[in-house]
Parts: C-alpha cells; structure tokens; sequence
C-alpha cells in the first residue's frame, strides 16, 4: 500500500489497487497450493501453522479485494489483515526451519 500512497490522483491509485489485486490472486494461489502440501505431509504443528497462514493469505486477500482506491473504510481491515499475515508467516517458517534442522 505504500506505494498507492504516493498518488493522489484516484485513477492512478485505483490501477494500482486494481494490479495488486490481480497479482495477489496468482500469489494466493502459489500460498494456497504450498500450504496444503505442508498441512497433508508436514507434522502436526508445523501443519496447523501451515494453515493459519493459508487462511490469513485468504483473509488479506480478502480484504484487498474489497478495495478500490486504498482510502476505503476497508482499509484499516487490509492493513490489519496484511500484518497479521506477515506475522504468520515469520512464525511459520520460524517453525519449519526449526522443525527441518532439528530433524
């Protein structure tokens, strides 16, 4: 979102919203597909967290979706949203590296 806060013009901020939006369905779908593998196959607590983070990328996505110039009520959700995914997703592959070293 930082750089949609650079533009004050809403056609540009809205194109930009608009190419995150597109982008972050193809990203959703490369965390979608590498989370499920790690839920079937990983253990259980790496898999649990595997799946906090699929469903915060879900949630965050979400919200970006509902977006048009980044100066909607639903900013705060996305912003929101999109920290708590970043915290998931240090936690996860905090774990999985642990879990993968110690064996």
């Amino acid at each position: 979102m930082a750089e949609v806060d650079q533009f004050s013009d809403p056609a540009q901020r809205e194109a930009l919203i608009s190419t995150m939006q597109r982008d972050g369905r193809a990203a959703l779908d490369a965390v979608e597909q590498a989370t499920r593998e790690v839920v079937v196959d990983g253990p259980g607590d790496v898999s649990r967290t595997a799946e906090l983070l699929c469903f915060g990328a879900v949630l965050t996505h979400h919200h970006l979706c509902s977006l048009t110039d980044g100066l909607d009520a639903g900013r705060a959700d996305y912003d929101r949203a999109y920290r708590d995914y970043r915290r998931s997703e240090r936690e996860f592959l905090d774990l999985a590296s642990k879990t993968l070293a110690d064996g």
